[in-house]
């Protein structure tokens, strides 16, 4: 099945699943051509923005494109976040029993959600009960995970935070196995701390990146993203394509990877700094004498 048939049918899915108006976004910088008219063609009141640069590696691409989303979304970015069969489906259901347990909209509640290509399944029953999340009722799993990930371990303003799946490692290094889901006020609160600062690990910065960029955010409404990380030959950083007919149609190459491409960019020097963490000291130093715009600008006129 093709690809775009199962993005198709997942949003058509979470569309009727969910009470809530979000409208459905797709932010995708390395959307093959053919595959972006085919997605137009089958879902043709789904907006598609492409961003520019590497948004998962530096918070500058993908500024402008959040900047035109609509106020009440629910934001995906890379569609193979939507391999899974039944994923969105689920999460559909999912909100809306998170909304029923609590009382509140599921866009106030901070959310860790697995990985869906780790996770996948025909059984619906069994996809929601990998996507349950494990709140502040187990506070030392929590914590633990916390401390693994380096991700403040904290309510935000009398939210619960939720998480789920620790990830694994894979043969190409570690790869965070989740994704955010979160209000705006969640990610301005963690987009102060520095998660990544002394990782030293080329494949650990996408959720770094994350964080900082969603400091511009200016919708209330749900952001979901794929978290991950520089790659040098696996994940969509790489243009790992899809299947058609079991046939493997790949759309891009190392050469046309995030890994590659940011060095190309922005040159050894600022690839550097993202390595050893100190970009992101210099970041939030900037951004603390309200010159993080100018530091920014600095580094893009490099590239």
């Amino acid at each position: 099945m093709h690809l775009n048939d199962i993005l198709v049918d997942h949003v058509r899915s979470i569309r009727s699943l969910t009470k809530h108006p979000y409208s459905l976004n797709i932010i995708d910088n390395q959307m093959h051509p053919e595959a972006r008219r085919d997605l137009e063609n089958k879902l043709p009141d789904m907006e598609i923005l492409e961003t520019e640069g590497i948004h998962h590696t530096f918070p500058v691409g993908a500024n402008k494109a959040i900047d035109t989303l609509s106020k009440d979304y629910l934001f995906l970015s890379h569609t193979d976040m939507l391999m899974s069969h039944n994923w969105l489906t689920a999460l559909a259901q999912d909100l809306e029993n998170t909304e029923k347990r609590y009382s509140v909209p599921a866009s106030v509640s901070p959310i860790l959600l697995f990985y869906p290509r780790l996770q996948t399944s025909p059984d619906k029953d069994l996809m929601l009960k990998t996507l349950r999340t494990q709140r502040l009722m187990e506070p030392d799993k929590v914590k633990n995970y916390m401390n693994i990930h380096g991700v403040p371990h904290s309510p935000w303003e009398g939210q619960e935070l939720a998480v789920s799946n620790p990830g694994i490692i894979t043969d190409n290094g570690w790869r965070l196995g989740g994704a955010y889901m979160a209000s705006k006020k969640f990610f301005d609160e963690v987009g102060h701390y520095d998660p990544m600062m002394n990782r030293m690990n080329d494949k650990s910065y996408g959720i770094k990146a994350l964080m900082t960029r969603c400091k511009v955010m200016t919708s209330n409404g749900v952001y979901l993203h794929h978290i991950g990380g520089l790659h040098k030959t696996s994940g969509c950083y790489a243009g790992e394509g899809y299947y058609e007919d079991g046939i493997h149609k790949a759309y891009g190459s190392e050469t046309l990877g995030a890994y590659y491409q940011f060095k190309k960019k922005w040159g050894f020097t600022v690839f550097n700094k993202v390595q050893d963490g100190s970009i992101w000291r210099e970041l939030h130093a900037a951004q603390e004498n309200g010159a993080g715009k100018a530091l920014i600008d600095k580094y893009r006129k490099m590239g």
